[in-house]
């Protein structure tokens, strides 16, 4: 969990607000559909990494695992007809470390917004140009 600023607010209780992770602000040119239809998010990924090391599974397969975890959508409530979708949209690694027993990870997603992120992905620059407005007089 994310709080909205970490380490910039001097005295900030972390427990009040966290979200599971940030959307990055670079531009990723060489993921295919980048602003476009996938997004980049940082999270962590709070896991004990040497109980599964133990297991005899390895750190990409630990992760792999958690990454197929989170790409299942919510069980479904009694008589429930419409079909849930996963929370944080199809999850994809770009890039991860291990740092203290846990994962920091990039995610690609497919969700622009989500309520569970800091901020929202960006926008393709294309959209932007073509909406120019013209001052009133």
């Amino acid at each position: 969990m994310v709080p909205p600023f970490p380490n910039v607010l001097p005295g900030h209780n972390p427990e009040k607000k966290l979200k599971a992770g940030r959307y990055h602000g670079s531009v990723y040119e060489n993921i295919k559909g980048f602003s476009i239809n996938r997004w980049v998010f940082g999270a962590i990924i709070e896991v004990d990494i040497q109980k599964y090391a133990e297991e005899g599974l390895s750190a990409e397969e630990t992760l792999s695992e958690c990454i197929d975890f989170l790409n299942q959508p919510p069980p479904r409530k009694k008589f429930q007809r419409k079909i849930n979708k996963p929370l944080f949209g199809s999850l994809e690694v770009y890039e991860y470390k291990i740092v203290d027993n846990s994962f920091q990870v990039l995610l690609i997603t497919d969700k622009r917004t989500n309520k569970l992120i800091w901020g929202e992905g960006l926008v393709p620059a294309m959209a932007k140009i073509g909406r120019s407005k013209k001052k009133k007089r």
